[in-house]
């Protein structure tokens, strides 16, 4: 039995964002002057992904190989400040979903290429309309980052994929249930591009890469509560 390859390091890169939310009371005092301008929200969320890949051997494309991604759930929490009673900045994390990339086409027989835990994180300012309805709908747009905490390979042997950035359309609704709570409806598009590259066990250890373009469509039902 082949051993699995050890977890890539978790690359942390959200201090400086920390820093902005511990500033940002000092920078919007008229948000905070009637009520505090602080929510947080807990949701769970499904996420589809497109099936768009172009796989690459040393020869150049490798004719009719397509790869697809499952849908997937998670858990994710979110963190936001009201910047001005419509405008809201929002930091969201997610419990690390698996993702899995399955071979289509002619690589059908391999089955599962491989599996990967990606931490998603988005930082999005949103616009609400309606403040003072029974329904607040808003939108927004935002930038995502995507980390890979491991990969794991399937019949792609050596597997790695590239942590990258992506952009974040938003759109979703507000509804307060009283005071401090409400449930929130939101959907977020992320427009995301990724390598991963391995050895095709089923072309006989060929090197191989894909460019990778999930593009997931996140939908999230949740709680949340002002402070």
């Amino acid at each position: 039995m082949r051993a699995l390859p050890p977890p890539r390091p978790v690359r942390h890169s959200s201090g400086w964002l920390y820093a902005l939310l511990i500033l940002l009371p000092g920078l919007c005092p008229a948000a905070a002057a009637s009520e505090s301008p602080w929510f947080a929200t807990l949701g769970v969320s499904t996420i589809s992904f497109t099936s768009s890949a172009d796989l690459q051997g040393p020869q150049g494309r490798i004719p009719g190989a397509a790869i697809d991604i499952p849908d997937t759930q998670t858990l994710v929490a979110e963190l936001g400040y009201a910047l001005t009673p419509a405008v809201d900045l929002r930091f969201l994390l997610g419990v690390p979903p698996n993702l899995k990339a399955e071979g289509r086409g002619s690589l059908q027989a391999a089955g599962t290429l491989l599996e990967a835990r990606i931490a998603p994180a988005m930082l999005s300012v949103t616009y609400q309309f309606n403040q003072d309805g029974r329904i607040r709908p808003y939108i927004g747009a935002g930038v995502a980052y995507i980390m890979f905490l491991n990969t794991q390979d399937g019949a792609l042997d050596n597997a790695q994929a590239d942590d990258r950035f992506g952009q974040v359309l938003q759109a979703g609704v507000d509804i307060p249930l009283d005071a401090s709570w409400s449930l929130v409806l939101d959907a977020r598009q992320l427009y995301w591009k990724t390598t991963a590259s391995g050895n095709a066990t089923s072309f006989g250890g060929m090197p191989v890469s894909a460019d990778l373009e999930p593009d997931p469509l996140m939908f999230t039902l949740g709680l949340s509560r002002r402070f």
